[in-house]
């Protein structure tokens, strides 16, 4: 099931929701080598890279 890209972002500790769409917007964030935009929807397969730094999520 996908999930919002700044909800997962946050629960990962990234920062609030609003503090990651920030990021996006500035293009920081990206999703299988794309950048990312706001409203993007992740599912638990994606690749997430913050800042040149991999989302690494428990399988």
């Amino acid at each position: 099931m996908s999930e919002k890209l700044q909800k997962v972002l946050a629960r990962a500790g990234f920062g609030s929701r609003r503090e990651i769409e920030v990021w996006i917007g500035k293009g920081r964030v990206k999703v299988n080598g794309r950048i990312a935009v706001i409203g993007d929807r992740v599912e638990d397969t994606d690749k997430i890279i913050v800042d040149g730094k991999k989302l690494v999520t428990p399988s």
